[in-house]
This record gives structure tokens, sequence and C-alpha cells, in this order.
């Protein structure tokens, strides 16, 4: 047996930069479901996505950047 049988990825991490200025203000009251956005407590809009009993955040900054994990 393969000593690497047992591994089982439990999760991943992805940066994107888009590289142009995202308006989180009018992309988090356009989306509404699913989504958070208050600049005073954190400079990032907060994006959460169920797919088959998988959680998927997905922070969304203003440059551009973004960060995935799920």
């Amino acid at each position: 047996m393969n000593k690497f049988s047992s591994i089982k990825v439990e999760n991943i991490v992805l940066t994107l930069n888009v590289e142009t200025p995202l308006p989180l203000k009018l992309i988090a009251s356009t989306l509404k479901c699913g989504i958070s956005y208050n600049n005073k407590k954190f400079a990032a809009a907060n994006f959460k996505i169920f797919i088959e009993n998988q959680k998927i955040a997905i922070l969304v900054f203003g440059n551009g950047k973004m960060v995935c994990t799920g």
C-alpha cells in the first residue's frame, strides 16, 4: 500500500488579482445574498458560497485582489 494513500485534501487557498479597482459597496449592495461588507470593520467584502456541503469563502478587496479558501 502506498504511504500516501490516506492523504485527503481538506482546504485549498487561492489568491487572485484582477488588477482593477472594484467598487465593493456597489457590488455588496447589488448582490446582497451571501455577502457582507463593512469597511469600518474590515477592508474586504466577504462572500460565502456553499456547494455540495462545501463552504467557500472569498475575500474581495477594493484594489482588485482576492483570496479564496475552501
